[in-house]
């Protein structure tokens, strides 16, 4: 079951390719559009599952046979497990067989046995849209039969709104290809429409509105969904620039993406020049881990050379990711500096207040000093001659004293210089403090903006 999907995707593969290669360069450069190509590649050969939904519709519109493999590919995953619950809940045993049972005829491509148990599912349960939408797929797809494919897409549409917009849209845009291959524009217009009414964000819908927007000639409203698709899937661009079904608005094609590409120029250019202030201060602070910033800018620049929309688009998204890494270096950095300023300051603070001990300390030794000389003289006095001559040993113990004194205080007075010396750093070094932290807002202010 999975391998017949698998062989209808793969089969497919090479008309994807080589349609991308035929994309304008204004929407994108020849080194992007390699990448597209292996992008589609490698969704092909997965499954399908990881290529966006512009490129997707590009797969519908190279063949109708996409579209049937894309809601195969939903039928084999999980993705409606959730709406087959809601569905099964009230059916008997043999309405949800029926309906297993042509599910996986419809997988396998036998296509008899799976319209036959899928219309018996109908009778069981005539509101299971997921079974309206395999018999609508059936008709369209392999039995050409265009008013039954018709009536099942819009019976789909019409039960799947209370449960499921999503399926209720999908089945509306199914129902505007049928009106349109049987050349009912307006009905197909109205059909998309409608499935907007129900999911104004279904981009598949949206696309499908702007294509028949073009064929109705409604130009302006042709550019306004096709660009609100571009906008959330650029994918859309690649499509509807190779969509045949829009060539007679090839050229408002064209413009949309100038305009797109000019707008996104000026955004990713001026992200260029801030890129490179910030290179210059991170230079000037002798940034040393700026090294993949620098490689970023490299790269942002060989985009914005490329001159293409979707290039620009990359370089753009790439510049803001870069501006937010490199403002975050330059900010790491500034920080660091004055973590390292403040601990410095710290250190000068602990030698300044060891040197006010050492000062505390002098004043206690010259008290202590002086106190001794007092009581000296006090007993040399009375020990004296009444003619109050002076004892010689007197004056041998206040020289001794004085020596004591000098040797004592000396160092503390150059101590005491040193204080002030250091008091003076300190004043210094928190004022270059002040100018690195003003310094830092003002360019974090200016690099951010």
């Amino acid at each position: 079951m999975q391998n017949q999907v698998k062989y209808e995707i793969q089969k497919l593969g090479k008309k994807a390719h080589s349609q991308l290669n035929k994309t304008d360069k204004v929407i994108a450069s020849s080194e992007l559009i390699a990448e597209k190509v292996s992008e589609v590649g490698h969704a092909l050969t997965s499954g399908f599952y990881t290529i966006g939904e512009g490129l997707r519709e590009l797969c519908f519109n190279i063949d109708a046979g996409f579209r049937e493999v894309d809601y195969k590919l939903d039928l084999l995953g999980h993705q409606l497990d959730s709406i087959r619950e809601i569905l099964e809940k009230p059916l008997d045993t043999q309405a949800r067989e029926l309906r297993r049972r042509g599910e996986f005829a419809y997988l396998n491509n036998w296509i008899e046995e799976a319209e036959n148990d899928l219309l018996e599912a109908e009778k069981k349960n005539y509101q299971d849209f997921l079974v309206h939408l395999m018999l609508g797929n059936i008709f369209f797809y392999h039995k050409n039969d265009l008013k039954k494919a018709l009536d099942y897409y819009q019976k789909a549409a019409k039960y799947a709104a209370p449960q499921s917009k999503k399926h209720a849209s999908y089945a509306l845009v199914c129902a505007a290809i049928v009106y349109y291959k049987e050349g009912q524009v307006p009905d197909a217009y109205h059909s998309t429409k409608l499935a907007l009414e129900l999911l104004p964000q279904d981009w598949n819908a949206v696309y499908h509105h702007a294509r028949y927007c073009a064929k109705m000639n409604y130009i302006e409203e042709f550019k306004q969904h096709l660009t609100k698709c571009i906008v959330n899937d650029p994918n859309y661009l690649l499509t509807a620039d190779n969509d045949v079904e829009l060539n007679n608005v090839k050229d408002e094609i064209i413009k949309i993406a100038e305009d797109l590409r000019d707008d996104k120029s000026r955004i990713v250019n001026n992200l260029i020049d801030k890129l490179m202030n910030i290179k210059k201060k991170a230079e000037e602070l002798r940034v040393a881990d700026f090294e993949p910033i620098n490689e970023a800018i490299k790269n942002i620049t060989n985009l914005f050379k490329r001159n293409s929309y979707l290039d620009l688009l990359i370089a753009a998204n790439l510049a803001i990711k870069t501006k937010k890494l490199a403002i975050n270096i330059v900010d790491d950095n500034y920080k660091k500096l004055i973590a390292e300023k403040r601990k410095y300051i710290g250190e000068l603070y602990n030698e300044k207040d060891k040197l006010l001990y050492y000062k505390i300390e002098m004043w206690g030794c010259m008290c202590f000093i002086f106190g001794f000389i007092i009581f000296i003289v006090m007993i040399s006095l009375r020990t004296a001659t009444i003619n109050w001559v002076i004892h010689p040993s007197l004056i041998i113990i206040i020289g001794i004293a004085m020596v004591i004194l000098l040797y004592k205080m000396l160092p503390k007075l150059i101590k005491k210089n040193k204080i002030v010396k250091i008091e003076n750093k300190i004043f210094q070094e928190k004022g270059t403090l002040k100018k690195i932290e003003n310094f830092r807002n003002g360019i974090i202010s200016e690099i951010s903006r």
